[in-house]
């Protein structure tokens, strides 16, 4: 039994279309919209995390920040750092809290400014427990009618 027939719930055009996605998976490493070359970064960015906390430095922050799909699309570092008004320590800080947590704390949306980015990074930091939100997950989740 493949992975598609054991969810009855998709329509015949959902079905088709992870069919599809299961082909082009197997046979192309990167596309317009996928890159499965660099399946190193979500490690990347949780060593760029660590750096950061330890030694809290602007360039460190955007090593960081600036790796995710999610900064590229809705706010770089350099946006995230022109609006903090609070001290790069501080901001450190928060990225620790988002490290050390157990559970997502929709309250690092407002302190950042950066709710896409900062969903990515819990993802990103808790990969084993939670999975990696950006737009290319949401709107996947849309189309199967589960967001």
């Amino acid at each position: 039994m493949d992975s598609t027939s054991q969810t009855p719930d998709l329509t015949t055009h959902q079905r088709t279309v992870l069919e599809q996605w299961q082909e082009v998976a197997k046979t192309q490493q990167t596309g317009a919209e996928f890159d499965f070359s660099q399946y190193e970064r979500t490690q990347d960015i949780v060593e760029r995390a660590d750096e950061f906390i330890e030694n809290p430095t602007r360039d460190g922050f955007k090593s960081m920040w600036d790796r995710m799909n999610a900064a590229s699309q809705r706010g770089s570092a350099e946006q995230i750092l022109s609006k903090w008004d609070d001290s790069i320590a501080d901001l450190a800080s928060l990225i620790k809290s988002v490290r050390d947590a157990d559970q997502y704390d929709s309250n690092w949306e407002t302190q950042l400014g950066a709710k896409a980015t900062i969903r990515e990074l819990f993802g990103h930091l808790h990969i084993d427990e939670y999975p990696i939100i950006n737009a290319a997950t949401e709107s996947g989740l849309r189309f199967f009618g589960l967001c």
